[in-house]
């Protein structure tokens, strides 16, 4: 499996990644569609899709402050219906060798977990 930069804003890779992030983001965690694209418009957010070929099966939108040299994992999502294979992990190792190869270097990788199992119970369902 591959980690690639989603800059095709038109293509079907784009829009399966962008569909993971909606499934598997609570909707009031969301960013909204617009503000979504004037942060991957700006270069510093890039968003990626792990898979291969035109599967994408995980996706990522990282955050790179090069003044400061850190990388921000802000969103990260693998399609439910592989969640339990490990893809979430061998794509996190991704990110973490992409961003410690990124130029300039990052020193730190951020990022923020949120509470899967806060919510309504259907929510807390689908996270089991």
């Amino acid at each position: 499996m591959r980690l690639v930069r989603v800059t095709d804003w038109n293509s079907r890779i784009h829009a399966d990644a962008i569909a993971i992030l909606r499934e598997a983001i609570a909707p009031e965690a969301q960013l909204p569609e617009q503000r979504l694209s004037d942060l991957l418009a700006s270069g510093g957010y890039r968003l990626f899709a792990y898979g291969e070929g035109d599967d994408v099966r995980g996706v990522a939108l990282v955050y790179f402050s090069d003044e400061l040299r850190f990388a921000w994992l802000d969103y990260f999502a693998i399609r439910s219906e592989l969640r339990g294979q490990g893809l979430g992990s061998q794509l996190f190792r991704e990110i973490v060798q992409m961003a410690s190869n990124h130029s300039p270097k990052s020193d730190w990788l951020l990022f923020e977990v949120d509470d899967d199992y806060e919510g309504d119970a259907q929510r807390e369902a689908e996270c089991a």
